[in-house]
């Protein structure tokens, strides 16, 4: 269960990771591109490609 007061709280910052520096974005980008293909009935690639 959420804690409510999370909802509550101010936020002051937001935190834009353009270049990858804080997190990879490698296999979330490479997922979608995988289902965008799957759902137009296009062969999936390998993540690394």
């Amino acid at each position: 269960m959420v804690d409510s007061r999370v909802d509550k709280l101010p936020t002051d910052y937001y935190i834009f990771d353009l270049d990858g520096t804080i997190s990879d974005p490698k296999v979330g980008i490479a997922r979608s591109i995988n289902f965008a293909l799957e759902c137009h009935d296009f062969e999936s690639k390998d993540e690394d490609e």
